[in-house]
Order: C-alpha cells, then sequence, then structure tokens
C-alpha cells in the first residue's frame, strides 16, 4: 500500500512504530493532536523508584541520550543487547563512531536478539521471573506524549485547481494529500503523581 508515514512523538525520543501514522497519497487528512502531561510531586521523592514506579530524570543516566525517557532506555537496553549478541547494532541504533552497522548478513541475527528480549521482558513482566537482561526501564516521572485522532475523506483535486484558475491538464495524473494539524482542545489538563496519605497524616 502506498501511502506516507507521519511520526507525532517527544522531541526528545527516536520516534518508534507506535509513533507512526499511514497516510494515503491522496486525500484530505485531519489530525487533531490531544497533548498528555504527566507531572511527579517532589516529595515521591523519598520513596525508591520502584515503590513510584518511576524515575526522575537526574536518576537515570543513560549512555546516548541526554533525556532520560521509557523509550529512549528500552532502545538503549536494545541497542546493548543486539551490539553483545550480534556486534553491531541496526541502523537506526544510537551508538559510538566505533560500532558497526549491521549489514544483510546480520539481520536475523538482529531480529532474532530483538526477539530473545521482548520474550525475556514478557517473563519478567507476566510470569516475575527474573532475567538477565533487565533493562529496568521504568516510565519517566515527568512525561509527554502525542495521541492524534485522525479523519480522512476524498478530495477532487480538479475541482480545487479550477477554484485556483490553474490548468487541470498539467496535474491529471497527481496525486495530493492535504493534511492539516492543530491541537484538539485550546487547553488540556496535566496530570500529577502524588502521595495520597503521608507518614504524618497516618500517625495523626
Amino acid at each position: 500500500t502506498q501511502g506516507f508515514r507521519v511520526s507525532m512523538t517527544n522531541p526528545a525520543e527516536i520516534p518508534t512504530d507506535n509513533h507512526f501514522y499511514f497516510l494515503p497519497t491522496s486525500g484530505l487528512t485531519l489530525m487533531a493532536i490531544e497533548p498528555k502531561v504527566m507531572d511527579t510531586s517532589e516529595a515521591l521523592r523519598l520513596y525508591s523508584p520502584n515503590k513510584r514506579h518511576c524515575f526522575f530524570p537526574s536518576e537515570r543516566r543513560l549512555a546516548y541520550f541526554s533525556t532520560y525517557t521509557q523509550n529512549n532506555c528500552e532502545l538503549e537496553c536494545l541497542t546493548n543487547f543486539t551490539l553483545r549478541s550480534c556486534n553491531c547494532v541496526e541502523f537506526y541504533m544510537p551508538r559510538n563512531k566505533t560500532t558497526l552497522i549491521c549489514d544483510i548478513g546480520s539481520t536475523s541475527c538482529a531480529f532474532k536478539a530483538g526477539v530473545d528480549l521482548t520474550r525475556d521482558f514478557m517473563r519478567q513482566k507476566i510470569k516475575k521471573i527474573k532475567v538477565d537482561n533487565d533493562c529496568n526501564c521504568l516510565p519517566s516521572c515527568k512525561t509527554i506524549d502525542y495521541k492524534a485522532e485522525i479523519s480522512q475523506s476524498n478530495i477532487e483535486l480538479n475541482e480545487i485547481l479550477q477554484v485556483l484558475e490553474t490548468d487541470s491538464e498539467e496535474y491529471r495524473n497527481i496525486s495530493a494529500n492535504f493534511l492539516y494539524v492543530f491541537f484538539k482542545d485550546p487547553d488540556f489538563i496535566a496530570m500529577r503523581r502524588g502521595e495520597l496519605y503521608g507518614f504524618a497524616d497516618l500517625i495523626a
């Protein structure tokens, strides 16, 4: 199927498959963007990351990214695992100047590395089995994500060209897709992770 892929992601992250939206080669596409913002109270720093289920930016450093996010952490973990398994990384993965990019002969090895890491992750989450490849990629305590609602319709290019007083014969075999991107609402409500009852509240 022919078309375009549009990425909608946090600027601090490399786009992954779940960040892409597919658009046809012709038609009208409306993309309504809705930000999803999560903040965390500073009071929760008293708890361990595993208890609050998130990392503050200063608590978790990554080798290839200046900003910690769960997606960046998972990609870096996959990169390191692929490098250990295949002595190379995929072209889209972060790397240093000495790291080799996997060629066609290493494609199956890189694919298997991704499958193995996903399997270990599922075993750890579902069966609570401790695995060697624990990425420890908790969500960030301060996150921003974008969700998009897409609506599409057909357009009559010839009629548009006539309105614009443009010779339609010149563009007879051309397909056009008009993409309009806008925020769904002028305002949005951010969510905040906080402490429901503190130690002092329980004593009182």
